[in-house]
């Protein structure tokens, strides 16, 4: 006897068999082989297989017994899944890859969005992780001279900057906020 389910109309199917009967159970991706059956340490044969069908109840197959078996895998101390969660920066899932290979390579990242979207909480949260010196400067409210420095210029004709604390040269991160209203 073998024992199939059908998923989509959930009807059970009993059929009489052979004992080389391949038995589906569930689907078509777990087929199982019944080549010899065995009751305890005795073969089955066809004869035995009959006695046992005559008694529904007796044979019952359960698929967690035939599903196949693995080990959860141990924890690592691999790197976190989501790293920017960490941070506290949540809704950014679908750009971290992006985010994090513009860290790696130290690539700038323009970043589009609307208001409350979390782009200046994920620039602040990552330099303070890493410890970067970093420059928040509003593009709205911004002069030339606060990001580049105030222009002297040399006897021999050129111009070279004076630094501010609040130039742009010596920060690792730069971030500007606001840039479509920055003033030409």
């Amino acid at each position: 006897m073998s024992w199939s389910h059908d998923m989509s109309s959930s009807n059970t199917v009993h059929n009489n068999v052979t004992p080389n009967t391949v038995t589906n159970i569930g689907g078509a991706n777990a087929n199982i082989g019944i080549a010899n059956a065995s009751i305890g340490s005795a073969s089955a044969t066809s004869t035995a297989l009959d006695n046992v069908a005559a008694s529904e109840a007796a044979l019952r197959i359960n698929p967690v017994d035939v599903a196949p078996t693995f080990q959860l895998p141990q924890k690592t101390k691999a790197r976190p899944r989501h790293p920017l969660r960490q941070l506290g920066v949540v809704g950014l899932d679908s750009l971290e890859p992006v985010i994090l290979a513009a860290l790696a390579t130290e690539t700038p990242l323009l970043l589009v969005g609307a208001h409350g979207t979390a782009k200046s909480l994920l620039l602040s949260r990552l330099c303070e992780a890493l410890d970067l010196q970093w420059r928040h400067y509003n593009a709205s409210l911004v002069n030339y001279d606060d990001l580049i420095g105030y222009p002297l210029p040399n006897s021999n004709g050129t111009l070279t900057f004076v630094q501010t604390p609040a130039s742009v040269w010596n920060a690792q991160a730069v971030f500007i906020d606001e840039i479509s209203r920055a003033r030409p």
